[in-house]
């Protein structure tokens, strides 16, 4: 979907790629949403939820060091939300 958005020159805002990244981890394929993720800090930036979609699904796949790393949002100039926080309790 991603793809065809950029072929279409309709621009993956962080709301569209939240929700992609959301259901990628909700099925376990934490490795595109690892990629998605990376590809929008190429771009757009992620925001907070971005991150934080990132996290859960990582942390509930088993991975919960994985989210710990990406908690490093905070030095990308994000502030991390109270569900930041939450993903590691």
């Amino acid at each position: 979907m991603r793809r065809w958005m950029v072929q279409k020159n309709v621009p993956p805002d962080n709301v569209v790629t939240s929700t992609l990244i959301y259901w990628l981890g909700k099925n376990g394929m934490v490795c595109k949403e690892r990629n998605l993720v990376d590809e929008l800090e190429r771009g757009y930036g992620p925001n907070a939820t971005t991150y934080d979609v990132l996290i859960k699904g990582l942390c509930k796949t088993g991975k919960p060091n994985e989210g710990a790393a990406v908690f490093e949002m905070v030095t990308r100039g994000c502030s991390p939300s109270k569900a930041s926080f939450a993903n590691f309790g």
